[in-house]
Order: C-alpha cells, then structure tokens, then sequence
C-alpha cells in the first residue's frame, strides 16, 4: 500500500519512502525548522521529527524494524562509562558503531547489546550530554613533529614579558551587496526594482594587537602584498597609547604566523 492517502498526505502506520526521509534530512540539515518542513511536505510535526531525531542518534534513515521476543538489554555502569568514553573520542560516533564497539570489546554479551533508543537515552538522562555542532581540530594539528613545535613556541614566549607581545595577522574578508533583496508586487508579478549594482567586494584586514587591546590596524580593498605590509608596520611604529607612549617600544617582540 502506498504511503500517501490520494489527498496526499501520508498514510499512518506507514513507513514513507527514503526518498522523502533523504529530503527531510537534506532540509534539515539546511537549517529548515521542524515545523517549516512539516508544511511544506505535508506531513506530521510528529513524522518530521522522528525522522530527524533518527538520522541524529543513529547515522541513518531506514524506517525502525519492529523487535519481536528482544530480551532485555545492558545499561549496566560498564556500559554507560564506555559509551561515555567512546563519545568523547568521537563525539560524532553513530549508534550503530557504539553498537559494534560494546560487542567487539566484550562489554557486554551480544544478546544484551543495547538498541539504539537505549544509547540515546543513556546520553541524554545518565551521561547529561546533549546534540550540538561539532567544532572541527584539524588532524594534521596532532602530529609529532606539529606538536614538537608547539612545544618550543610556547617554551620560547613563555620567558617574554607579556606586556611585550605583540601579535599580527591578515584576514581576507568578503563585503557582500547591502542592496535589498526582496519586495513586494502584484500577486503573479515579479518584483522588480532599479537598483546600484554591487558585486561582492574583498577587503583585506590587518590588525595588531596586545595584552591591553588593538594596537593599530588597517583595511585594504583587494589583496596584499609585501609594500603594504612594510607601509602597516611604519605606520604602526608611529602610533601612541593614551599618556602619549610610542605602542611598539624596543625590544619588543611581534608574533606573526606564516
């Protein structure tokens, strides 16, 4: 039996197709709200976010299989801490891989494996632990030789006065059009306005600072290059704090990255 009645609007007790599960997990991940792709695909709040809720916790957008004669699963301390573990290696772990590691490790019995509900609920009520954005460290960060030279970074710097340092650095930035970019029009008419035309435009930033604040910056229309960089420092050179006090004083010292 099809999913959708002939009214279109989906049948209960029926799973949709994963056509229509792939574009709710594609809006969703657009940043739609639950409620906005529920309207627009004429489905339940309730449908949406369960199959939202779904992708979330296991990775995937199967409809649930009913277990039948399932016996009862391990929530046991060994398996909450080793889950806990697992999510702070990998906070973006899916259930299925938890699944894996709980049996491959011997953690507990395959029989007694926890489903996927059962690690969603031990994230949320026993670990306390929540779904959110993930921030990215890149692993290239994380070798030997990387960490060698942090080490002797911050080895270096940690014998210099602090009210010596300086740091510098540049950042492209993109100015994008402050036209505006929607109106109103007779109903079946578009809208259609006369406006100054304003492609994106790039800015380059470049700032100084220190312990106390902004030492001196600059904004450059377009890219860089190695005048400037000598104009910004003769400039920043000249500059002084408020009891008349030169910002860059001998034997200072600037940081820049490469």
């Amino acid at each position: 039996m099809n999913a959708f009645s002939r009214q279109g609007k989906a049948r209960q007790g029926k799973a949709l197709p994963i056509e229509v599960r792939n574009n709710i997990v594609g809006k969703w991940l657009n940043n739609e709200g639950i409620a906005n792709i529920s309207r627009q695909l004429n489905l339940p709040y309730k449908t949406v976010s369960n199959i939202v809720d779904l992708w979330v916790d296991n990775g995937d957008i199967e409809p649930r299989q009913p277990h039948r004669g399932a016996s009862g699963t391990a929530r046991t301390d060994d398996v909450i801490t080793y889950i806990e573990y697992l999510k702070t290696n990998k906070p973006s772990i899916y259930g299925k891989e938890i699944q894996q590691e709980l049996q491959s490790n011997n953690v507990c019995l395959p029989e007694n494996v926890p489903n996927r509900s059962s690690i969603s609920r031990v994230l949320k009520a026993d670990v306390g632990w929540s779904y959110k954005q993930i921030s990215q460290i890149a692993r290239e960060t994380e070798r030997p030789d990387v960490m060698e030279k942090l080490e002797n970074y911050i080895a270096d710097i940690s014998g210099i006065d602090c009210n010596r340092l300086h740091f510098f650095d540049e950042s492209s930035v993109v100015v994008t059009s402050g036209n505006r970019r929607r109106g109103h029009s007779a109903i079946g008419t578009p809208a259609i306005e006369v406006q100054r035309y304003a492609s994106n435009a790039t800015y380059t930033v470049n700032l100084l600072h220190n312990i106390r604040g902004v030492s001196h910056f600059n904004i450059l229309r377009g890219p860089s290059n190695g005048l400037e960089l000598l104009n910004f420092f003769e400039e920043a050179l000249e500059q002084e704090d408020v009891f008349a006090n030169p910002v860059i004083k001998e034997h200072d010292v600037i940081i820049m990255d490469n």
